[in-house]
């Protein structure tokens, strides 16, 4: 099914509409005339020209291109800019009835089962929460890929060959392990695991530390050391990578740290399926670059995995299982260079924080008083609560709508703030049955705008394909006149995502998502609930310490106002 383009006139009526409750009066003024102008004038002619972009691109959708660029322009290291983490449900029992290498192994042959079912052809169709049929383009990571630095943009690489090994760093060393004979059956690689775990010795320095950088000096890099090393190459088409470290580590915080931002070494975060296993409590990880897939993805193929591995059904070949050791070569030039580039990272990682925020908030709760409504809505009125009480204001949020049903979408892009969420959260305070029903109000609000952004009507992914022809206009005064819409202030704060949300719910295979704020004065914000309460996991800059701690407070607060609400739907 084809990404549509959405209906323009309904589309700046929603954007009116949503943009409202981030701007002032004057300049809600100010930007209805601004729209009735757009709309009016060059909008039809960007409209059409994006519906014709529509039709030459058939086979993918009208926005992938955008998209994958939007990611590989930046030039912050990824692992900063748009990497995701998540720990990795693994069963306790599980764990521990088999040694580290064991495990290892057999989470590497699981994954590389699913691999070949891809490569093969039988990999099974998936379905989304609506029994809908998923586009399954975000699944050819499974045949090898890897983001590769270049000048100014980024280019990104799903492997050509018919690849049939994996990389495992372990103590800066990397090894290549063919996992698939030529056949493409399993590869036992038990004994190669052994190998590595008890023979390796620790490097210093490791072309590894490249991905850590900028994207330029990345590029510059590579370029200088890529025709004497087979790593990049090897790396770059792998089916995935996993880095195998021992960290002692302390804290929720400590662990969140590590397993989001590393040491600048022992991995390469290029990868999109990249594992990070810890020998010291035996936690396994994904570290994954973002550019060509969504959580979602992420959380199918490790279902898919785990539950393998649990059935043990490991079909292996015959063939007796080998590791490479990939030489590396490099200079002293190299190892300052390296040195420099672990100080400046650490000092770039050091600026930010990762908080666990628990609030008890018995799911016994949803189940009565607030029976029928929406949690994920409740979740979102409480993140803007507590932007409300601890900055006085509320700014844009963004929240992830899964399109994949349509070929080649990926998210649309919820603004949860509406002048109903704000109703609401400003009468939190009255504490009566007013409160109640502003609450049914706003929620109604946000279910209409989550159908909306699954029927692909969102604002944002709209205006932003409008904003791309502008370059195709053939005039300079109406590529003027489009410009004057996009740098106005509202839309400019809808644009704006102050808290980055997102929720992959409860599930069995991935415990939350760790990821950077999108601002350097915002945050990043997990959140799921289960039996027992309401988990976030916020991340921000170390600069923003005080106001996170005014924002923290303000959740609980905003939650105990939220549970008084119970007086209110004794009748449910």
């Amino acid at each position: 099914m084809l990404l549509p383009v959405p209906n323009l006139e309904e589309t700046l009526k929603r954007y009116e509409k949503w943009v409202k409750p981030l701007i002032t009066d004057k300049e809600h003024k100010n930007t209805l005339r601004i729209i009735n102008e757009f709309k009016n004038g060059v909008a039809q002619k960007l409209q059409r020209l994006l519906e014709e972009q529509k039709e030459i691109y058939q086979h993918t959708s009208w926005i992938s291109d955008a998209w994958l660029n939007s990611y590989l322009d930046g030039r912050i290291t990824p692992i900063i800019g748009s990497n995701f983490s998540s720990l990795i449900k693994i069963d306790k029992e599980y764990l521990n009835k088999y040694s580290h290498e064991k495990f290892i192994s057999n989470f590497v042959s699981s994954l590389a089962e699913i691999c070949r079912t891809y490569k093969i052809g039988t990999f099974k169709k998936v379905y989304n929460s609506r029994n809908k049929e998923i586009c399954l383009s975000q699944f050819q990571i499974l045949k090898g890929a890897s983001r590769v630095p270049f000048k100014d943009r980024d280019i990104y690489n799903i492997s050509n060959y018919s690849s049939n090994y994996i990389t495992l760093f372990y103590k800066n060393n990397v090894f290549k392990i063919q996992v698939l004979n030529a056949e493409d059956k399993l590869i036992d690689i038990n004994s190669s695991i052994i190998e590595i775990l008890n023979t390796t010795e620790y490097k210093e320095y490791s072309l590894s530390t490249i991905c850590f950088t900028d994207s330029n000096r990345a590029y510059g890099l590579r370029k200088k050391y890529y025709d004497s090393n087979a790593f990049f190459n090897i790396l770059e088409n792998s089916l995935f990578n996993i880095s195998i470290f021992h960290e002692d580590l302390k804290s929720y915080e400590e662990e969140y740290m590590f397993y989001m931002y590393l040491r600048a070494d022992n991995s390469w975060i290029y990868k999109p399926l990249n594992f990070i296993y810890n020998l010291k409590d035996k936690k396994m990880y994904i570290n994954c670059e973002h550019t060509y897939q969504d959580a979602g993805t992420i959380l199918e193929i490790l279902k898919r995995t785990i539950e393998f591995m649990y059935q043990g059904r490991f079909n292996f070949s015959d063939d007796k299982s080998s590791n490479i050791q990939i030489n590396e070569y490099f200079d002293d030039d190299y190892k300052k260079e390296a040195d420099s580039i672990k100080k400046d990272y650490c000092n770039k990682i050091n600026n930010f924080n990762i908080k666990n925020i628990f609030i008890e908030f018995d799911e016994s709760y949803f189940n009565t008083h607030l029976k029928g409504l929406s949690k994920d809505a409740i979740m979102q009125f409480l993140l803007q609560y507590g932007q409300y009480k601890a900055f006085g204001v509320v700014r844009g949020m963004y929240e992830a709508v899964d399109i994949r049903e349509y070929q080649y979408a990926r998210t649309e892009c919820v603004r949860s703030v509406s002048c109903e969420s704000l109703a609401f959260i400003k009468s939190l305070n009255k504490d009566d049955q007013d409160t109640y029903h502003q609450l049914k109000i706003a929620e109604l609000e946000h279910k209409n705008r989550i159908k909306i952004c699954k029927l692909c009507n969102g604002v944002n992914r709209h205006l932003y394909g409008l904003s791309l022809m502008i370059n195709k206009l053939d005039h300079i005064e109406d590529q003027e006149r489009a410009h004057n819409f996009f740098r106005d202030t509202s839309y400019l704060k809808i644009s704006e995502s102050f808290l980055s949300t997102t929720s992959i719910g409860y599930n069995d295979y991935m415990e939350y998502l760790l990821f950077s704020p999108v601002m350097e004065k915002g945050f990043g914000v997990n959140y799921y609930c289960n039996s027992s309460g309401i988990q976030f996991i916020i991340s921000y800059h170390i600069s923003q310490e005080d106001r996170a701690k005014h924002f923290f407070d303000a959740l609980k607060l905003g939650a105990d106002k939220i549970k008084r609400l119970r007086h209110y739907t004794k009748n449910l």
